[in-house]
């Protein structure tokens, strides 16, 4: 029971390493890239720079999310017990990190422009990769009611229905 909470760690892991290559990728781009108009580096254009400001904040706040849990687990391991609070910890990671990588790759994509479209390319293979993080048990669907329920108070794990 307790590699549950291992396995939602680990895959949240990947989809954040996915939303730190795409934005890595697109403060590249910011400074490789000249706008057509002003033929300056979009870097210095206030569009490119909210993108990378709200990826910033977007990985920031997954990887505060990620190691916070994973610290928890860390602690709870060592006691030999874990908690209900990690169970949905773990739930809320997973959402919020997956979620994260997807706009964040979504604004990379942004930040790079069509040539992100192409197949083969960096921000292209990121952005199939990061959409099979709903596929990832649990669903979203499941997450959220498993969540709903817990905090309720209406739900034991081992049956959804009652």
């Amino acid at each position: 029971e307790h590699l549950i909470y291992w396995f939602r760690l680990a895959v949240t892991a990947v989809y954040y390493g996915i939303a730190k290559a795409a934005y890595e990728h697109a403060l590249g781009m910011a400074y490789k890239r000249n706008d057509r108009i002003s033929k300056k580096k979009s870097a210095f254009l206030p569009g490119q720079q909210f993108r990378i400001a709200d990826m910033k904040m977007k990985l920031d706040v997954a990887h505060s999310q990620l190691m916070a849990c994973a610290q928890q687990a860390d602690r709870e391991k060592k006691q030999t017990h874990y908690s209900s609070e990690l169970y949905t910890k773990t739930l809320i990671t997973k959402h919020f990190v997956t979620q994260a990588a997807e706009e964040i790759v979504e604004l990379a994509s942004q930040v790079e422009g069509f040539s992100s479209l192409q197949q083969g390319s960096l921000l292209e293979r990121l952005s199939r990769d990061v959409k099979a993080a709903k596929f990832h048990p649990p669903s979203e669907d499941v997450l959220r009611e498993v969540i709903a329920k817990k905090e309720l108070g209406i739900i034991p794990l081992k049956n959804r229905w009652v």
